[in-house]
């Protein structure tokens, strides 16, 4: 694992705050790097890309009631899906004033294994007055299948970060069949490399089917929702969260703030993928007029 405060977070031959060039986050270099960068007339744009097999990405969008100049940017895979032995990393850079949506165009299904696992990491560093959107869709865990998710996030001061995973389980067969296990960890720093929030958790499938109390009940869908926005829009989005999704009558939800309120951490309980779209989509529009006072255009997937 790399380290992502201070002048060595970021990409090889990007600056970072401390004007120095950045190694990479890993002991070999990133399997997959992105730079979004600001242009003189306001517009973000890939300033840099490196995107091997099975990454793929198109070209960045620009819709109606974003913020001006804000890129949205869908992430595809060639491999459909994680497959057994994989280990895939991704490390994204947002330049200061950049505004970035990131997101995928399906679902990712973690498939059946055999043997060994499935890791995914991505690394997001947020420069100064940057605006970072991080909402992929939810994985579909098959049965038998093992993961390791983890996501790192360094966010300046005066950056702002919407950041949202989540997960269900399938069985194509029809049958009760359940993933192995699922691991997922989230860290939150600043450059300097004060932790602001960890969150940790694994489960198995048996654990997970049986239903428990305290566990997940009746629910089989989960999302995790975090937004980094500073001390002033804490109490407003804890309020706005709570309003929205105390609303529905489908969906668990705890909302409370991080460390030095610099941030909102939500925690979604859905009972189906549908319902648990809704939500995340919910909290992300919420956070969106917070922050900009636009509403957003749902993407079209």
């Amino acid at each position: 694992m790399g380290d992502i405060g201070g002048a060595s977070a970021g990409m090889n031959g990007t600056p970072t705050p401390g004007g120095q060039s950045a190694r990479s986050y890993f002991d070999q270099p990133v399997r997959a790097e992105l730079v979004f960068s600001r242009d003189p007339v306001g517009r973000t744009y890939v300033s840099r890309q490196y995107m091997p097999y099975p990454f793929h990405i198109c070209r960045p969008l620009y819709i109606e009631h974003d913020p001006p100049g804000m890129a949205t940017l869908y992430v595809q895979s060639c491999a459909a899906g994680l497959q057994q032995h994989d280990d895939l990393r991704t490390s994204l850079v947002v330049g200061s004033d950049a505004q970035v949506h990131y997101t995928t165009a399906t679902p990712t299904i973690v498939h059946s294994m055999e043997e060994d696992q499935a890791k995914q990491e991505t690394w997001i560093e947020a420069y100064p007055e940057s605006l970072t959107e991080f909402l992929p869709e939810p994985l579909i865990l098959f049965p038998r299948s093992r993961l390791r998710s983890s996501l790192y996030v360094s966010a300046h001061e005066s950056s702002s970060v919407i950041a949202g995973e989540s997960f269900l389980l399938h069985d194509y067969s029809g049958a009760d069949g359940v993933f192995d296990w699922f691991e997922s960890e989230l860290k939150i720093q600043r450059p300097g490399g004060t932790a602001l929030a960890r969150d940790r958790f694994r489960i198995t499938g048996n654990l997970f089917r049986e239903r428990r109390p305290g566990v997940n009940g009746e629910f089989v869908a989960q999302g995790s929702f975090v937004v980094l926005a500073g001390e002033k829009f804490t109490e407003a989005m804890i309020g706005a969260f709570r309003d929205e999704l105390g609303s529905s009558t489908d969906v668990y939800a705890g909302v409370s703030a991080l460390r030095d309120r610099c941030g909102v951490w939500t925690r979604l309980l859905a009972p189906n993928g549908l319902a648990l779209r809704g939500a995340m989509t919910t909290a992300w529009v919420a956070a969106r007029k917070l922050l900009t006072g636009l509403s957003p255009t749902p993407r079209r997937k």
